[in-house]
């Protein structure tokens, strides 16, 4: 899995490699203030909402699983992409990066979630 952040017009980049467990770092542009630059662009990469395949990958949930939390609202989506398809307008919810490291951070409560749901079937 890859998330990339840019900033700017191909100003800055940030690349997250979480398998690799590194942080790869390439900033473009005049040199300025390496450090200033550096931490604006970790601290909008932190709370810029997660898009729905993030979301699942990490907390280990299926589409289906994240749909039925975020309609439950058990999972709570903040604001949304959208985008248009001839007539239809589609949304993609997006999802407070801190409530999915606090889940993340929280396995039991996801598996409590999936038995209340296995005993609703």
């Amino acid at each position: 899995m890859r998330l990339v952040k840019r900033q700017g017009a191909g100003e800055a980049r940030l690349e997250i490699v979480p398998s690799a467990t590194r942080i790869e770092v390439e900033l473009a542009g005049d040199g300025g203030d390496l450090s200033a630059r550096l931490g604006a662009l970790l601290t909008a990469f932190q709370t810029e909402p997660l898009y729905p395949r993030v979301v699942e990958e990490v907390l280990g949930i299926s589409a289906r699983e994240r749909l039925r939390w975020t309609k439950d609202r058990r999972l709570a989506a903040t604001e949304g992409s959208e985008f248009r398809r001839g007539r239809r307008v589609f949304r993609v919810p997006r999802y407070p990066v801190a409530e999915i490291a606090a889940l993340a951070a929280n396995p039991a409560l996801l598996a409590g979630w999936r038995a209340e749901d296995q005993g609703d079937s």
